[in-house]
Order: C-alpha cells, then sequence, then structure tokens
C-alpha cells in the first residue's frame, strides 16, 4: 500500500530531525534513517519517538522499541545473553526472532506516518549491526565472563541482604551504620541493575516463539 504525504509534510520531519540530532537540514533526506545514518539509540531515540508522537500527533501503538533500536550501554547485557544463549534453545529461538524484526526506520517512513496518523510497521531497510571493534570486545567479554558476571550478581544480592540484616540486628554505633547503609546501596544497585537488564532482554524477546523445527 502506497501512502501519499506531501513536500511540506516531510520537509516539517527533516527539520524536526535535524534539531534534535545536531545535524544540518540539507544532510538529512527522505532517505536518512534513524538509526545506521544518524546513530540514535538509547534514550536519546525514546525521546525522538515520542517528541514526534506527539507533535505530529501520531499514535504509537504496535511500535516495539527494540525492533528499530539499541538500548543504552550496559554491561552486563552481553554477558547475560551469552549465558541464556548458551542455557536456554527458548532463548536463542527467541532472540534469532527478534533479531529477524530488526529495521531501521528512515525519515520517509516517520512521513508516511504522520500522513496516517498512527504507526504502521516499517518495511525500511534492514536495521544495520557493524561489527566494530568495541561491539567484538563486548560480544567476546560475554562469552568468556557470562558466568563470572552472574556469580558477581548473586555475590552482591546476598552482602545487600548481609547488609540488611546488619543493619537491624547488629548496629550499635553510628559507624555500624553507615558501614550497613553502604554494603545495602551497593548490594540493591547492582540487584537493580541487574534486574533492569533482564527486563530489557524481556522486552527484546517478546512476540510469539518460533518452535523448535523453525
Amino acid at each position: 500500500m502506497t501512502i501519499e504525504y506531501s513536500a511540506d509534510l516531510i520537509d516539517g520531519i527533516r527539520k524536526f530531525v535535524a534539531e534534535r540530532t545536531n545535524y544540518f537540514f540539507e544532510q538529512v533526506t527522505p532517505e536518512t534513517t534513524l538509526f545506521g545514518d544518524l546513530g540514535v539509540y538509547g534514550n536519546d531515540a525514546e525521546e525522538l519517538l515520542t517528541e514526534f508522537a506527539r507533535q505530529f500527533k501520531v499514535s504509537l501503538d504496535g511500535f516495539y522499541f527494540c525492533d528499530h533500536f539499541e538500548f543504552e550501554w550496559d554491561p552486563l547485557r552481553p554477558a547475560f545473553i551469552a549465558l541464556l544463549y548458551v542455557l536456554s534453545a527458548r532463548f536463542r529461538r527467541s532472540w534469532r526472532a527478534a533479531k529477524a524484526r530488526e529495521r531501521d526506520i528512515t525519515i520517509a517512513h516517520l512521513a508516511r506516518c504522520a500522513a496516517l496518523g498512527r504507526w504502521v510497521p516499517s518495511q525500511d531497510l534492514r536495521r544495520p549491526r557493524p561489527l566494530t571493534p568495541w561491539r567484538l570486545f563486548w560480544r567476546v567479554v560475554g562469552i568468556v565472563f557470562a558466568p563470572i558476571a552472574v556469580a558477581t550478581v548473586l555475590m552482591f544480592v546476598l552482602i545487600g541482604i548481609a547488609g540488611l540484616y546488619g543493619l537491624i540486628f547488629e548496629s550499635r554505633t553510628a559507624w555500624d551504620i553507615l558501614k550497613s547503609g553502604l554494603i545495602i546501596f551497593l548490594g540493591f544497585a547492582v540487584t537493580l541493575n541487574a534486574a533492569r537488564t533482564i527486563s530489557d532482554l524481556r522486552i527484546k524477546i517478546r512476540g510469539p516463539v518460533p518452535s523448535a523445527g523453525d
């Protein structure tokens, strides 16, 4: 289905994107992609799409962030991915399916959505995933240190519980309370970060799980 949009509409979107990505208007063309060409990801991508929807009156029902953008960098994610990929056949199938859904978003596609007033699935280019030295480094780290990373998270969970126990039952002085408080903060900060990482992965692989024969 061909969706028509006006030159004024796409120029308005080009200007909107250029202002929020620090590019010149002339550099942002209808074929420009948000992730591949402009490097938009993480919180910046979420803010850009939210403001785009508000300004151009587009419903984002059916828009799935992970199909189009990367999350913010997280050192635990490669380790959890590597470990789950090895241990769970279901995760492997879900992860491959999630990768197959990845698409970049062009400025022209934003114009099509703005013309309709709702989000439509992007059939634009596959989202690029260049194997940069940085990405390769963290992939190797994830594979090699996955068990260590998970064990470290569990250790910090136990540290946080021990600190809480000390605060309640063993603290006698201000110094005891301070030490217990710092231990609790450290333990539960790592725990919350691990929980966020797992939540991100669950969002990433949302959707039907392919059968083993697929």
